[in-house]
């Protein structure tokens, strides 16, 4: 007689979400998947989260996931995607970091364990630069039609809309193409 168990695997160890923000939601998947013939029954355990914090939905029905005591069931060789909802609470700011466990409950010697980094602002990022050209808010930036040899510019104003500094980078995916002139002193009245 010939027994097989029951073996699970995760595509990640961890899931990075950058640019969170108290009272609003950030999203990742992952997948869980079986690696085995047999039936592989899990459960996911969000550990140090408090309540509401850290969510499970099945990402192709969109069925959400309640709590350590629901499980689901993959067949033979088949996997489910997963996504993860992040709400972080209000009071949250900094980096901050938990861990999902995925669990085999056919066989607990088989868990998987998901570290979840959050970088939480007290203020979202789009809400803290205000970006605009010719006064209007925009978040591209564009320049029509285009010449060889021909200059094309456009005066973009970066607003600082909270109290902290930010740090701005402005870059290109054409750096000999793009070039930045900054000039403070068109606004400093010099």
């Amino acid at each position: 007689a010939r027994v097989c168990s029951s073996i699970l695997a995760t595509d990640v160890k961890e899931i990075i979400l950058d640019e969170c923000a108290p009272g609003r939601t950030s999203v990742k998947d992952f997948t869980i998947w079986n690696r085995s013939e047999v039936p592989l029954q899990y459960a996911l355990h969000a550990k140090d989260a408090p309540a509401g914090i850290l969510g499970f939905s099945h990402y192709d029905t969109g069925e959400e996931i309640e709590g350590p005591e629901s499980s689901r069931e993959i067949p033979g060789y088949a996997h489910e995607r997963i996504r993860l909802t992040y709400a972080p609470p209000e009071q949250a700011c900094g980096e901050l970091q938990y861990l999902v466990e995925v669990e085999n409950l056919l066989n607990l010697q088989n868990t998987e364990v998901i570290v979840v980094h959050a970088t939480v602002n007290a203020v979202a990022v789009e809400d803290a630069l205000s970006v605009t050209v010719a006064g209007a808010p925009v978040s591209t930036l564009d320049f029509g039609d285009c010449y060889a040899l021909v200059l094309a510019s456009r005066l973009v104003t970066l607003r600082n809309m909270t109290g902290d500094a930010l740090e701005v980078r402005l870059l290109s995916d054409a750096p000999a193409e793009v070039a930045f002139d900054l000039r403070a002193d068109r606004f400093l009245g010099g």
